[in-house]
């Protein structure tokens, strides 16, 4: 027979027990459900985790970008013919008009050169003179000589006339007549050398007139530095109010309307680069606004280098949108190689390589999967158009 205290602890023991049993069999029941529900998928459920894309028809262009650094088209360095002391008279980045005043020499050797040059021009004129006045007098005396051997052969003829004309007498006759034409001969020969030394001395005249000009000119000319056109004022390449020789760059100058690009194109894409090709040109510092532009020179000869096989090329810029700050800027220069429109295209993830075919996979009406090969033709690396194997509306396979 129990006693009290131990038919209450077989109650509470037989209330603890119970409550296990119930609470195993609820987890039971909960990991039996789970299970089938796990195993239970549905084909719609399936379907709901594979991403497919339609077949479209779209454009694809396939560019490639190059980047460059702007430059003019017209660059110059200018520079003196003469040695002196150099002043400025704009600074860099100033913009000048053609034949405006950029620089100034003051040329001791110039200066120098005109001093002798009109020393040599006294002298010339000089001698010049001299000559005339040597010809005059020539001239004066040549009238008086002319004269006077006239008499002379007159008198001779009054005397033989008046002679018994022997031989003796005839023979004194021609003398005189031969002295007569001899002194004529003497005067003539004398007039043509004088001829000569006036043209001589006239010359010399003109070509020390014509040096002294030409130093003169050139102290207007070499000693001052114009504007060749329209221009910016790119750099100032030696010290104001300080010694420079001849040919000694002082300046440099550049166009402000015509910009190029130069690019170099990769040997594989050298064939679709064709002359006056359109481009679209970026700049780091104006993101924008977009340039644009057309290629002006291919070279026809590959440049080697580590890095690869490049051609050069120049990109003319058209419509540079009005920038004035745009010389040494970076520029981004886009060339469309190929496109084509209304054509059939996929992502190109949905394409996958299977022995050297290109394959993908389609999602059928009756939610099955099939994949076959397709032709593929033109990419820009996101989209691919598909030339065979699918038509607009498909279903492709991008993820599952």
């Amino acid at each position: 027979m129990l006693t009290k205290p131990t038919l209450k602890i077989n109650k509470i023991f037989k209330s603890y027990l119970s409550l296990l049993l119930i609470l195993i069999l609820i987890s039971s029941t909960f990991l039996t459900t789970s299970c089938t529900k796990q195993q239970e998928i549905k084909p719609e459920e399936s379907f709901q985790l594979i991403k497919t894309a339609k077949v479209i028809k779209g454009d694809i262009t396939r560019p490639i970008t190059l980047v460059g650094r702007i430059r003019p088209k017209i660059k110059d360095s200018l520079y003196f013919e003469v040695d002196g002391i150099v002043s400025y008279l704009v600074k860099q980045g100033d913009k000048v008009k053609e034949k405006e005043v950029l620089a100034e020499v003051d040329s001791i050797t110039i200066k120098e050169d005109i001093s002798s040059k009109s020393d040599e021009l006294k002298s010339a004129k000089y001698e010049y003179d001299k000559v005339l006045t040597d010809n005059h007098y020539f001239e004066i005396n040549t009238e008086r000589n002319k004269s006077l051997a006239k008499k002379t052969y007159e008198i001779a003829n009054r005397a033989y006339a008046n002679s018994a004309r022997t031989k003796e007498d005839k023979l004194i006759l021609e003398m005189a007549k031969i002295n007569y034409e001899d002194s004529l001969l003497e005067i003539e020969k004398q007039r043509e050398e004088y001829k000569y030394k006036i043209s001589e001395a006239k010359e010399k005249l003109n070509k020390a007139q014509t040096a002294l000009n030409e130093t003169i000119t050139a102290l207007e000319e070499k000693t001052v530095i114009y504007a060749p056109y329209n221009c910016q004022i790119i750099s100032i390449d030696k010290e104001d109010s300080k010694k420079i020789t001849a040919y000694e760059d002082v300046i440099t100058v550049a166009g402000y309307r015509d910009f190029e690009v130069k690019i170099q194109i990769d040997e594989v894409d050298i064939s679709l680069v064709k002359l006056n090709m359109d481009v679209d040109i970026t700049l780091d510092a104006y993101k924008d606004k977009e340039l644009t532009g057309k290629i002006s020179y291919i070279s026809s000869v590959a440049k080697v280098t580590e890095a690869g096989v490049f051609y050069e090329a120049t990109v003319d810029i058209i419509d540079k949108k009005d920038i004035e700050n745009i010389y040494g800027l970076t520029a981004d220069i886009d060339i469309i190689l190929e496109g084509k429109k209304n054509i059939l295209i996929i992502p190109e993830v949905a394409i996958s390589e299977v022995a050297g075919k290109k394959m993908v996979e389609i999602r059928n009406e009756d939610k099955s999967i099939t994949q076959i090969e397709i032709k593929t033709g033109i990419t820009d690396y996101t989209y691919t158009e598909v030339i065979s194997g699918l038509s607009e509306g498909d279903e492709v396979v991008i993820s599952k």
